[in-house]
């Protein structure tokens, strides 16, 4: 992100954060910045309706860690899409590629068990093949999910 690009989503959200305010609404921001960048642009507000909306195939995507993003704003995450892909790839079935589930899943335990959770599954071209395919992912994440 450019110190422009920066500049113009802080003008922006400041004009938006007292409406939110006003009217009880979180808002939150599913960024593709380093986590420390995240973490930066969240402090920089100081605001209680900015929040994250996590997304854990974006994440892996880009090469990020998700104990270091965690670690950062893990206390700031409002949401959590649970999704998997390749890293510099597109999403895949769960299980298939670069997101590490037991990493995230204990830092979910440990920093937003209280977080709803989104899951993002693959998709098939084919509808029929799509139920199989939704069917085998959830299978893969039952395992994570009872143990939260």
């Amino acid at each position: 992100m450019s110190m422009a690009d920066y500049f113009f989503l802080k003008e922006s959200l400041l004009q938006v954060i007292p409406i939110a305010r006003e009217h009880r609404v979180t808002l939150c921001l599913e960024m593709d910045l380093p986590p420390k960048w995240v973490k930066m642009v969240i402090e920089d507000f100081n605001s209680r309706v900015i929040k994250v909306a996590y997304d854990s195939g974006n994440s892996t995507a880009l090469g990020y860690d998700v104990n270091e993003e965690f670690y950062h704003y893990g206390n700031k995450i409002k949401v959590i899409h649970v999704k998997d892909r390749l890293f510099n790839g597109p999403s895949v079935k769960f299980g298939t590629g670069h997101v590490n589930f037991t990493k995230l899943f204990h830092n979910i335990d440990l920093k937003a068990k209280e977080v709803p959770l989104t899951l993002q599954p693959y998709r098939e071209e084919q509808y029929e093949d799509d139920l199989v395919t939704l069917q085998q992912q959830v299978d893969f994440l039952k395992p994570y999910l009872t143990e939260l």
